[in-house]
């Protein structure tokens, strides 16, 4: 978010002139203020559960983001690794049921997409876990063939500088597409119709049955 304030990539020892410095001083400002929290409460799933209800209840909070869900753990299980990602998965689903509110899940793929001649993963290839796929809304997917040095594309034509796109591998109410878009290190991944990096104002919760997990 400070990379979109300020405009520049950030970097462990910024220095410069005053001027500068006062710049990316009052970006630092504009962004503590910001509709957005940080938190870390472990890896254990109620910790999860219970700091996001809290927050919700405390602030309202209209969506969350969870980075990543393979990090995550449930106490005391004993079964295999994939069904206590599922415990996960439905853990989640039902919790954004009944907050009413977006819960994105970030997700490692498997190793074994690497193999792969274009490099693109599916909506089956969440590492150790299909339930993700069958609990959730949506799966979107990013792709950046510039990390993988790949610059011609499937039907021969080379990618624009800076390509990349979002593959929606499932969408419940949208259904399969990929939406070409743009990435630079500075404003991430962006819209190529927008001339001018806009930065996101927020999600609205969705307030319908199929809320998005």
């Amino acid at each position: 978010m400070w990379q979109i304030e300020s405009g520049e990539r950030f970097q462990f020892k910024l220095q410069g002139p005053d001027a500068i410095t006062a710049r990316r001083i009052e970006a630092l400002e504009r962004v503590k203020k910001l509709p957005f929290k940080t938190i870390n409460p472990g890896q254990q799933l109620p910790n999860v559960v219970s700091a996001i209800r809290q927050h919700w209840n405390e602030y309202g909070t209209q969506y969350a983001i969870i980075d990543y869900v393979q990090l995550m753990n449930v106490p005391g299980y004993k079964g295999g690794r994939n069904y206590e990602l599922g415990e996960i998965s439905a853990t989640l689903r039902s919790l954004a049921l009944e907050l009413k509110i977006p819960i994105f899940a970030m997700a490692q793929l498997g190793k074994h997409v690497i193999d792969r001649a274009d490099k693109r993963g599916g909506a089956y290839d969440i590492k150790d876990s299909a339930n993700f796929t069958q609990d959730c809304v949506f799966v979107n997917l990013l792709y950046r063939p510039e990390c993988f040095k790949i610059k011609e594309a499937p039907d021969g034509q080379y990618y624009p500088e800076g390509y990349a796109d979002i593959h929606t591998a499932k969408g419940r109410e949208t259904g399969e597409g990929i939406t070409e878009c743009r990435f630079d290190p500075i404003h991430g991944f962006h819209d190529i119709s927008v001339p001018e990096f806009q930065p996101f104002a927020g999600i609205v919760a969705n307030r319908s049955e199929e809320v998005p997990f």
